[in-house]
């Protein structure tokens, strides 16, 4: 490698390039829990990246996937219409339509095996980030017994479901409101019509124009059936086979877009599919403890309609057609799209979302593997999402007279629409751990996952102490300088990251003090409380000291000589609107320095 007149080898301009940037700190972040170290990285491009924060590490290390590049043959970049391959995209990549996000996704590709991560005791796949800061997580099964992530296989990690019930097109709904279910009867000569007028005086149905021949129920998909050309259960026939109609009934001035738009796009959202109720009975078998560490991304369950088929007004065929979700027509023509209808965006909190999970957990969509290299009717058994056994994605395929169906994957690693709602298939969680979230360890592989953890991120603050005092935050320790002439000492704040109101959650501190107090008998120890926004004490964990709201209290005393060791406060609390958690030293003396180091501070729900 040149550089000017002189000619440098190139891992040795690497290594000096490594201590340059850690020396000089002008590229990554130090959080708490981690060691600046084992966040360095070169990849196979000897792009150096050191950022902690787990998604900017996967930002800083992906390649654009609109251009030529190791694994990319074509000058245009990545073609989504074709599987993965090392021609084809086989590695971590920006997706070029996001690139002026704030929050560029980046996703992993083909047959990668650098994205594994262990976290709340299972092992994950990385597929993608999110548009938010979130890294998306998939199940991949549990630690084997030497505690890699090895591939999943049925003995150790098959989660399996039904999708949802069989017979309405409601069904397929995530979650669903109204259900209107198909019925069936023989062919025969009604009266059928295209068109109907309907009287709420006497909630009557009438034909329009009917017709007495079932060969023009093509084209004439109302019929009041057995009664006549007037009736108050109006019928529309969407499907004929086997010389049988099957229908849906409609009441109340009902059309079959109105009948639609009641079971998929305007519904409540109050029935949980039998997919959402086995992933969230198994979020809550160990999971929700580190609700934290999760972002509330849109789990997308897109149900937009763009080729109605028989279900259309003016369909003119009963046989051998299908109504088609948009992303089947989407994906088939080569478009991904990430976007989601605000009904089917499924999230917490209503802010981002519609509100109607209880957990933030869901499974992966259509869109996401086609990013991942896997394509609709084509097998490709090398890509890091395939496995020995088919799981259902969260996305609608089509219609069909009997059912309806989603999208899944099967074991050679082919996306196939016919995933039928009766049948049962390998169900794969997936969680978005939040932006906050940082590497601990790990370099990716599968017997070297990723492990993770929250920092937190503590503003120093004081209130009613006198005298003053300056504070240093080097990566894991703090160092107190206190210089105070009446009783008193330091505090510092922390907002926790994610807790809801009137729910129970446990704090943990474990620190080290790495340096003796010895010059004052009044110096009372190191302690943890829980405050509310106006700092008014909710609780502490507090070793013999009673005293009242707003007095400090210490916990487990520890006077002179004692302070030096490493020593853990745990704190159970019911969360309030808004919380702040305090670690505190009450002393008295002139420049005094108390060193130490937190090496675990966790928040979880119990």
């Amino acid at each position: 490698m040149r550089i000017g007149n002189i000619i440098i080898d190139r891992k040795i301009f690497i290594t000096l390039l490594i201590i340059f940037v850690v020396v000089t700190g002008l590229v990554g972040y130090s959080y708490l829990n981690s060691d600046l170290s084992s966040a360095l990285a070169i990849n196979v491009d000897d792009k150096v990246c050191v950022q902690e924060n787990l998604n900017d590490r996967l930002r800083c290390l992906s390649t654009p996937d609109n251009m030529k590049s190791k694994y990319i043959s074509d000058r245009n970049g990545v073609n989504f219409s074709n599987i993965s391959s090392n021609t084809n995209g086989n590695g971590l990549y920006t997706l070029s339509s996001t690139v002026g996000d704030t929050y560029p996704v980046s996703y992993y590709r083909g047959s990668v095996t650098n994205n594994n991560v262990k976290f709340g005791g299972f092992c994950w796949k990385i597929v993608r980030t999110t548009d938010t800061g979130g890294t998306k997580l998939i199940y991949n099964g549990v630690p084997d017994g030497n505690g890699y992530c090895t591939d999943p296989d049925t003995s150790n990690s098959l989660i399996t479901s039904y999708y949802a019930h069989a017979m309405s097109p409601a069904y397929i709904g995530y979650m669903y409101g109204d259900v209107i279910t198909r019925k069936s009867t023989p062919v025969s000569n009604y009266y059928f019509s295209s068109s109907f007028s309907y009287s709420q005086e006497d909630d009557l149905y009438t034909l329009t124009n009917p017709v007495n021949d079932s060969s023009l129920a093509a084209s004439n998909h109302y019929s009041c059936l057995g009664d006549g050309t007037s009736c108050q259960i109006l019928r529309y026939i969407f499907y004929e086979k086997e010389s049988t109609f099957y229908y849906i009934e409609l009441t109340g001035e009902d059309s079959v877009t109105t009948a639609l738009n009641k079971m998929l796009f305007n519904s409540s959202n109050t029935t949980n599919s039998r997919l959402k109720d086995t992933i969230d009975s198994w979020y809550l078998t160990g999971l929700n403890s580190y609700e934290p560490f999760l972002e509330d991304t849109v789990w997308c369950n897109d149900r937009s309609i763009t080729d109605y088929g028989t279900w259309s007004p003016n369909g003119g065929v009963l046989a051998n057609t299908y109504t088609y979700f948009s992303t089947y027509t989407n994906v088939t023509n080569g478009i991904i799209d990430l976007t989601c209808p605000a009904n089917d965006s499924f999230t917490v909190s209503s802010q981002n979302g519609n509100g109607k999970l209880t957990y933030k957990i869901g499974t992966l969509t259509v869109p996401e593997l086609y990013l991942a290299g896997l394509i609709y009717n084509t097998g490709n058994t090398t890509n890091y999402l395939t496995t020995p056994f088919s799981w259902f994605t969260m996305t609608p395929s089509f219609i069909g007279y009997d059912n309806t169906l989603a999208f899944f994957v099967d074991s050679n690693g082919k996306i196939d629409r016919m995933g039928y709602g009766r049948d049962q298939r390998g169900v794969r969680p997936a969680v978005s751990l939040r932006h906050e979230v940082v590497l601990t360890g790990g370099d990716g592989s599968s017997t070297n996952p990723y492990t993770v953890d929250l920092p937190f991120t503590p503003s120093q603050v004081s209130y009613a102490k006198p005298g003053s005092f300056t504070t240093t935050y080097d990566s894991s320790t703090l160092s107190m300088n206190v210089d105070l002439t009446t009783s008193g000492g330091w505090e510092y704040i922390i907002k926790p990251l994610s807790v809801k109101k009137g729910k129970n959650y446990r704090i943990s501190l474990d620190y080290t003090i790495s340096n003796d107090y010895t010059g004052y008998s009044s110096f009372s120890g190191i302690g943890l409380q829980v405050v509310d926004s106006t700092l008014s004490y909710i609780t502490t964990a507090n070793s013999g000291t009673t005293g009242t709201l707003n007095e400090v209290r210490i916990t487990n005393n520890r006077y002179l000589s004692n302070t030096a060791g490493t020593y853990s406060e745990t704190i159970d609390f019911t969360a309030g609107e808004e919380n702040y958690f305090i670690i505190n030293c009450g002393m008295a003396g002139d420049d005094q320095t108390i060193n130490f180091k937190i090496s675990n501070f966790y928040i979880r729900e119990i």
